[in-house]
């Protein structure tokens, strides 16, 4: 069951333009946030006898049914990219109450109506039993073009997606407790993100490439919420982090989060600084050898330069030893730190 103040926390989260909620499986990703040119335009309702939050903007869809099966992890990730750390709730079910129809095939599904927007729902069939991801058509040469593709598999079809990038219908990816419709049009490079958008990429999802994330295996992951904005918010934005003692997402792992763990992250924490200080890097790599502590490593050395709180001095040194360790975040981590705090570059 979700803690009381977890609750207020996401449903404050759904109206906050800092915030973003992302629904993930290796290969597909949709993103809500909210824009400046939605505040004015912003809907949300939670349904008491329901249990279902709903978010609605000119922009996107979001919608989360917060049930007393989903259990809550409080937790910070560096893999594959963060940028350059991400901070997350997790809201999770065990996997055998996560399940849906695992679809292999373009599959049309039935109407779908919401307000003044209607279209037929489409399951492009990417073949994961805990998530969906559709389209939903209301143009009738796309629609056409569909029902001559129906049956087949079409992820590794690049003339296929194509043509959807093209028309650009709206996209509804869903795990079993939480959707995400996103309306605006598919931008056809990354400079046009803005607000929520959806990420489907077939190489990752043919070759069954899997990213790791702080869920255990046993258990579904049906979507993930940044509350706060981090060091990118829910737009993409660079932010100065606030560092270890004013960062509310540290707060909250302190009151909700595994004490254990965090006690161990404020440990390796004084132990890096230590480390850095002294300019004993074969101490550090040797810790980083143990590929159990690569993830805690890389996330506190990140937070380390991010802080102002520390010297300009340890924080370069931070710099230097991520891209010694080869730090998959370190691209990110640079791009941060020409923007929010150039001295570092110097």
């Amino acid at each position: 069951m979700i803690d009381s103040g977890i609750k207020q926390l996401i449903q404050n989260a759904s109206l906050s333009k800092r915030s973003s909620w992302a629904i993930v499986r290796n290969g597909a990703v949709a993103e809500f946030s909210i824009t400046d040119t939605d505040l004015n335009t912003i809907y949300q309702n939670f349904n008491y006898d329901t249990n279902i939050l709903t978010v609605e903007t000119e922009k996107a869809i979001l919608e989360l049914e917060i049930n007393d099966s989903l259990t809550t992890i409080i937790a910070e990730n560096a893999n594959f990219r963060c940028s350059p750390w991400s901070q997350n709730i997790y809201l999770c079910v065990s996997k055998k109450d996560a399940q849906l129809s695992k679809r292999n095939r373009l599959t049309c599904i039935g109407e779908w109506n919401n307000n003044k927007d209607h279209g037929v729902i489409w399951d492009l069939g990417i073949g994961y039993n805990d998530f969906e991801a559709k389209i939903i058509v209301n143009n009738e040469n796309l629609q056409r073009y569909l029902k001559q593709n129906e049956g087949e598999y079409i992820i590794d079809d690049s003339k296929f997606l194509k043509t959807i990038i093209e028309f650009s219908p709206f996209r509804m990816f869903n795990s079993k407790f939480a959707s995400i419709v996103v309306k605006q049009k598919i931008p056809t490079t990354k400079d046009e993100i803005d607000g929520p958008h959806t990420h489907l990429l077939p190489n990752i999802i043919l070759k069954g490439i899997n990213f790791p994330i702080p869920v255990e295996d046993d258990m579904s992951s049906q979507i993930q919420i940044d509350p706060f904005g981090g060091v990118i918010d829910g737009n993409g934005k660079y932010t100065e982090w606030q560092g270890y003692e004013k960062d509310e997402f540290q707060m909250m792992m302190k009151l909700y989060g595994n004490k254990i763990n965090f006690k161990n992250k404020i440990f390796t924490r004084d132990l890096l600084c230590n480390y850095l200080e002294k300019d004993n890097f074969q101490l550090i790599s040797k810790m980083y050898a143990d590929e159990h502590k690569q993830d805690l490593i890389r996330i506190v050395l990140a937070q380390i330069v991010c802080d102002k709180g520390y010297g300009q001095d340890i924080r370069k040194k931070g710099i230097l030893t991520l891209e010694k360790l080869g730090a998959i975040n370190f691209h990110s981590l640079k791009t941060w730190a020409k923007q929010i705090s150039p001295e570092l570059e110097n």
